[in-house]
């Protein structure tokens, strides 16, 4: 059986004459990112929705005039003030350009920002930013968001996803809350301690069970749960995948109330532990993360302390 050739699956001919070809493009959050290839390497991004009906002519002969014109926009901003790498202003999908620390693929020095990319925003003059400018959008990845403020054990910062900026609020995590095990009556935390379920979740921490006896003050109970849950970063990243993954569904198990659970998610979409890479189930189970969604991209970055502890109730917004 002759095997197909992946470059025929990812490749589709226009229905004329063109030096153009559609490529599918990687998917990403489980949003297609297609483009045209042009016979000597030059590419042009397309919507996730377009129709090969939609691509005349006429619709590439714009395409290309607007993309060459984008592209005289890229430049070297300057040296990184850490390392001396070079920031770049790059071309990004859908005409949006973004900041760049050094080449990509390219080995770089040790640096807080090495291989970062951060944000360009709509009113941003391409032509204005500075060093200075670029090194502060570095702060707005997934992978380095900007700490705006804490609050007692939580910790606020924000971020730019593909979907618009975002704040983050993110502790280390929890199994119960002080205050859940407090409602409980004595003799409900014991059944609690002494169920199955919980007896499998200290299991996938390291091993030893808990006993407490009902003669127990309820404050000690609590402060012994709270102690023997605690959950350890040197012993986590040990773990191997299939033992991660049993821990994340021991501790779903246990959970008093929803948002305590540790939840995966591809984009928008919730997948189960099983499916998600083994750094992320790392990182799930070492902290509490809560997400919500800023009003722009660019209040990312100019977000006050008080706007972000109001837009998750911690505080009042005056």
């Amino acid at each position: 059986m002759t095997m197909p050739n992946p470059e025929d699956l990812t490749t589709l001919k226009l229905p004329f004459t063109s030096k153009y070809i559609i490529k599918t493009g990687p998917i990403r959050d489980q949003v297609p990112r297609p483009y045209l290839l042009r016979d000597d390497g030059f590419l042009i991004g397309l919507p996730p929705d377009i129709t090969i009906e939609e691509i005349t002519s006429e619709f590439i002969e714009i395409a290309q005039k607007e993309q060459e014109e984008n592209l005289k926009k890229e430049r070297a901003v300057g040296k990184c003030i850490n390392c001396e790498e070079i920031i770049y202003i790059k071309l990004g999908p859908e005409n949006s350009f973004y900041v760049q620390h050094g080449v990509k693929g390219k080995r770089q020095k040790k640096c807080e920002f090495k291989n970062l990319s951060g944000p360009i925003f709509e009113d941003d003059n391409i032509e204005n930013l500075t060093v200075e400018d670029c090194l502060e959008r570095f702060s707005l990845s997934s992978k380095n968001p900007k700490l705006i403020t804490t609050l007692n054990e939580w910790s606020y910062y924000t971020a730019v996803g593909p979907y618009g900026g975002y704040a983050m609020k993110k502790r280390n995590r929890k199994i119960f809350e002080k205050n859940e095990l407090e409602e409980m009556t004595k003799d409900e935390i014991v059944d609690l301690v002494n169920s199955e379920n919980f007896k499998l979740l200290s299991n996938h921490l390291g091993g030893e069970i808990l006993k407490l006896s009902i003669s127990n003050k309820k404050d000690k109970m609590i402060e012994k749960i709270i102690e023997h849950l605690e959950i350890e970063s040197k012993f986590i990243e040990k773990l191997k995948k299939e033992n991660l993954v049993e821990l994340v569904l021991a501790v779903n198990k246990n959970a008093l109330t929803r948002n305590m659970r540790i939840t995966f998610y591809r984009g928008r979409y919730t997948m189960k532990p099983d499916k998600a890479r083994r750094e992320n189930l790392i990182s799930k189970i070492l902290f509490q993360t809560i997400n919500k969604p800023l009003e722009s991209p660019k209040k990312a970055l100019t977000i006050k302390p008080k706007e972000i502890l109001a837009l998750f109730g911690d505080i009042e917004s005056s």
